[in-house]
This record gives C-alpha cells, structure tokens and sequence, in this order.
C-alpha cells in the first residue's frame, strides 16, 4: 500500500490529501476572548506575524477549535484513526500518548511550507542529499513489491537560528511554534520532490528568562503546568520540489529499481 507520508492510510481522509487553504477567513472565527495573553492588540499581530506559534497556542487553548477551521488541517481524535502502523510506531517513538488528540496539516499548508523553507531544513536536505536520493531508490523497490519502507527517524533543531542569534520572524515563530520536530520517512522521489512528515509534540520546556520569546515560552509552560493548556500533537506533511542543482532527473533509472 502506498505510504508516502502525505497520503497517509486514515479513516475519512482522502489518499491525495494535500489541505488546500480556499478560505483565509478562518482566523476570524476564532472565539473571543480566548486566554489573556492572545487577547486584544496581540491577537490580530501575533496570528500575521508568528502564524505558527499562534495557530498551535490556539489549538491548545481551544481545543483544536482553530485547525478544525482550517482547510489544510484534518484533525485526528484519537490515534485508532491512524491505520498506519508505521505512524503509529513513530508517533509511540516521539513520546505521543494513545489517547493523544491532534491535528495533521497537508502539505499545501502554509506551516509545512514554511517547515520546508527554514534554515534548519534546509541545512539537513542539503547534507544529506545522497541518503535521501537512497531512501527513495529503497522506497521505490519496497513498493514495487508490495512492501513497506520506513527510514530512520530525523530529529530537526528548528530553533537553531534563533538560538544562534539569527532572529527573525520565522525563526522566532519556528522557535516558539516547534522548536524540535521529528521527520518520519524523509527522501526524495524519482521527480526531485522532497518528502517528509514533521511530527511534534506540543510540551513546553522551562527555559532561562533571557529574552521575550522565552518569557512567552514559560508562560505556556505554566499553563501547561496547571492544566490551562492541552498538549496536542501536530504533524507536518511536505511534499516540495528541490532545487534543479540538487537533483539530477537521472540518478533513478531503472537498474536501481
């Protein structure tokens, strides 16, 4: 069965799932007020400027009120939805409980490609260019008989930049949204598409009070702590063309497959 992580084996989810965003307007029903600190003049800045950290706080605030209007997003119940037991293994892996409620973002969704875009992305792909050619030779026989492949999980330091001193936008939202992700299955196909699900656990770490993101951090962390916020899980699905100076049409032929 195919298993490429953006088509994954769910119940009620279409095999080509994508998440196509037809309407921006979403965000406008989010219900108010929602908790003091995204209330008022932070709620219409933080929703423009750190798409993600806002998005994932809401979810967890709200109860996945925010991806249950989103588009892009399929929201997952309960892990029995998730037929794949490859995914359930991963998520076992990434410390997601059983019983864990989240939501799954395909891969036309603005946080995945925005996943894709960062730095720290970026800088995995391009180091490890031949292995992910490699799983995608590797993937391309398990299926051709009928079988599986799963790579080794990837652990991705999005809050690298920031903590780098490289502040921008994105990195300051990929270090309060994300921070760390895992990659289920990353490789590149035979069309110079990149492919990877980023999966991510939304717990807090108390961290030294030495900058605002990280003040904005332990206040989640507080409310996660006396049960003000949930801890869903969000899994990211990318699906993107690389580059044409990273990818040769030529390196799948069929003597590799």
């Amino acid at each position: 069965k195919n298993t490429e992580p953006f088509k994954l084996s769910i119940s009620n989810l279409p095999e080509s799932f994508s998440g196509e965003n037809k309407n921006k307007k979403y965000l406008q029903d989010v219900p108010k007020p929602i908790s003091n600190f995204f209330n008022n003049i932070l709620f219409e800045a933080s929703q423009k400027a750190f798409p993600i950290t806002f998005s994932n706080y809401l979810n967890a605030d709200n109860d996945l009120y925010h991806a249950s209007k989103d588009p892009n997003a399929f929201i997952i119940n309960d892990r029995s939805q998730l037929k794949s037991k490859n995914i359930n293994n991963f998520m076992d892996a990434i410390g997601i409980p059983k019983q864990g409620k989240g939501a799954i973002y395909g891969y036309k969704s603005p946080y995945s490609q925005q996943l894709y875009e960062a730095p720290p992305m970026q800088r995995y792909i391009n180091a490890n260019l031949e292995q992910l050619k490699t799983n995608g030779i590797a993937r391309q026989k398990a299926l051709n008989a009928g079988q599986t492949f799963v790579s080794n999980p990837q652990l991705i330091d999005f809050g690298e930049d920031f903590d780098n001193g490289k502040i921008n936008r994105n990195s300051v939202d990929n270090y309060l949204g994300v921070q760390h992700a895992t990659l289920f299955n990353p490789y590149i196909d035979n069309k110079g598409y990149f492919n990877a699900t980023a999966g991510d656990y939304y717990d807090f770490e108390l961290r030294p009070y030495t900058n605002l993101p990280n003040l904005i951090n332990n206040i989640g962390y507080y409310q996660q702590k006396f049960g003000l916020l949930k801890d869903p899980f969000y899994m990211y699905n990318i699906h993107e063309p690389l580059p044409q100076n990273q990818f040769a049409p030529d390196y799948f032929n069929e003597s590799q497959l």
